[in-house]
């Protein structure tokens, strides 16, 4: 499994996420999400680990499949359906950037 190989082969090369993070570019909390299954890296990512690795002669195992993305008209309804969700104790959704107040 992708997350135990990462986290396995950090610590045998004595490296803190954040040293990962300096030798490849990756931010370290992206690192332990990696490490912990909750993302998947895309193909840079996994290009930096997979060359950063090899340097110390750890081959990476295959990645497991990114997880699928809402398309479409599916998409469409779950943004509006999650604009539409009110917060307790909230009479308006929120505002972002550029929404005013």
């Amino acid at each position: 499994m992708f997350c135990v190989w990462l986290k396995k082969s950090r610590r045998e090369l004595g490296l803190t996420q954040r040293a990962l993070g300096r030798e490849t570019g990756l931010n370290p909390s992206t690192l332990g999400m990696y490490e912990q299954g909750r993302r998947v890296p895309g193909s840079a990512a996994a290009a930096r680990l997979r060359d950063f690795f090899a340097r110390w002669g750890l081959g990476m195992p295959p990645l497991p499949p990114q997880p699928e993305r809402p398309e479409g008209e599916r998409f469409l309804q779950e943004l509006r359906l999650a604009r539409s969700i009110r917060l307790p104790g909230r009479s308006t959704p929120p505002s972002g950037p550029g929404r005013g107040r």
